[in-house]
């Protein structure tokens, strides 16, 4: 059966058709400034490059408020079949709000019971787990004990089924002999953070696979789970700035082709000698014209269904609006709300209701403003 797709790659897909405030209706206001910390008179948004030691290059890019802390970046995991996943977070700490991007581990399961291997168990890359029935049985058993195990008065107070998210994912995941089966949906969590209550919504895709051939044994993974985190009595006013966020998540084709070479090893048995990061980067071809050429038609396939997909689902993210970037000839998503919108070549952008409002006054970079997508 074949290996899970990279959650990084994947999270392209699938980013940009979530419906914002997917538990409770969205609020007006997503723009205004004081939602992400300290009042200014604009917000400004700055492209953040992960650079992954493991391949020697960026891996990805996404945009970032100015002023938000990050950390993490490519987890690579070398026992799983999928060998790299994103453990990822931008927050600002002072407002309580952040994205998360969490790791993703394939799992295993055989229905008989006839199976030696032992529950939690890593079987031929994949953990030994039961495949949960759902979305939120999966945040419920599995995310919250994981990720959530320390916070106080955690409460599970909704869920919603994103059908849209499945049928974008079913047509990514098919393969030939193996029936899949694909659910989506985002959970709400609250708890209590510093004597505030936090919302969190958790965003996951469940697919899990079964061949003729094993008819007792299932296959599943996730093929993304990221959330977003503000206080109770903002996140849906958050959430289409967050959500811009993730849609601003690209993969870069020469980390894409290192990976696809690092996975060629691995079907190889050749990964057995690499101890560390700095050792497989060594391997890597990360420079070779044919590598990247042979790998640049599927990455643009990619980039090129992001792309149809903004402009699908544009109209139905609440709080969102889609603009042509001149810079990089594509469509952009940000949060609505904005009179003028700016973006300069770093790809840099800053969103503003001042009246008259203009970056290139008193500056020496090169300030386009944004039209809004017909």
């Amino acid at each position: 059966m074949r290996r899970p797709f990279p959650p990084l790659v994947f999270l392209l897909v699938t980013a940009l058709v979530h419906p914002v405030g997917a538990c409770t209706p969205a609020a007006g206001g997503a723009g205004d400034p004081a939602s992400i910390g300290t009042p200014r008179p604009a917000l400004r948004l700055r492209p953040l490059a992960i650079e992954d030691p493991g391949i020697g290059c960026t891996a990805f890019t996404l945009l970032v408020p100015t002023g938000w802390k990050t950390e993490g970046g490519v987890q690579w995991q070398m026992q799983y079949a999928n060998l790299a996943s994103a453990r990822f977070r931008a927050f600002d700490t002072a407002a309580g709000v952040g994205l998360e991007l969490f790791p993703v581990v394939p799992g295993c399961w055989d229905e008989s019971g006839a199976f030696a291997a032992q529950r939690g168990q890593n079987y031929l890359g994949s953990v030994v787990w039961a495949p949960p029935h759902d979305v939120e049985q999966y945040v419920r058993d599995l995310f919250v004990p994981a990720y959530r195990a320390g916070v106080r008065d955690l409460k599970v107070v909704g869920s919603k089924p994103l059908p849209a998210v499945a049928r974008e994912v079913e047509k990514n995941v098919v393969e030939a002999g193996v029936t899949k089966r694909v659910s989506a949906g985002v959970v709400r969590l609250e708890y209590d953070e510093g004597g505030r209550t936090i919302a969190e919504d958790v965003y996951i895709t469940l697919v899990t696979a079964r061949s003729p051939l094993l008819p007792t044994m299932v296959q599943w993974s996730l093929e993304h789970q990221y959330s977003f985190h503000a206080p109770k009595d903002r996140i849906d006013v958050l959430a289409p700035l967050l959500q811009a966020m993730v849609a601003s998540f690209r993969v870069e084709l020469p980390w894409y082709a290192g990976y696809v070479q690092v996975l060629d090893m691995s079907r190889r048995n050749q990964l057995q000698a690499i101890r560390d990061a700095g050792e497989l980067s060594k391997r890597i071809s990360r420079n070779n014209d044919a590598i990247l050429a042979s790998m640049r038609s599927s990455w643009e396939a990619r980039q090129t269904s992001q792309d149809r997909m903004a402009r699908e689902f544009s109209e139905s993210i609440r709080g969102v609006e889609t603009y042509d970037q001149p810079f990089e000839g594509r469509p952009v998503q940000l949060p609505a709300g904005y009179d003028d919108v700016w973006v300069n070549p770093q790809g840099e952008y800053v969103l503003s209701n001042e009246t008259g409002y203009d970056p290139n006054v008193g500056g020496t970079q090169e300030w386009r403003r944004l039209a809004r997508t017909r």
